[in-house]
């Protein structure tokens, strides 16, 4: 008769603080928590690619952690126009 026990892996400490905001825009830490690895370091590159859009890079100890992307859209921007660019085809 064989008896086998298992056992919790070993969990990775978190060291680094986790973001009150992402882009500018408040977030809930506890809500981030399960998509960021442990380790040590965390870094943030945020960038404007145009003018309706914001994107925020989380880097753990140098390595891709999260990537965020906010798009504003205009009043005046048809439902057209938005669903193409989210479905990422052409409106013509």
């Amino acid at each position: 008769m064989a008896l086998s026990a298992c056992s919790h892996p070993h969990e990775e400490e978190r060291k680094y603080a986790l973001p009150g905001s992402l882009c500018g825009v408040e977030v809930a830490p506890d809500l981030l928590s399960p998509f960021l690895p442990p380790g040590e370091e965390l870094s943030v590159k945020e960038d404007v690619p145009d003018g309706g859009t914001e994107t925020c890079e989380l880097f753990i100890d140098g390595k891709p952690g999260l990537f965020v992307k906010q798009i504003w859209w205009r009043e005046e921007d048809s439902i057209a126009e938005v669903a193409s660019v989210q479905a990422m085809v052409g409106t013509g």
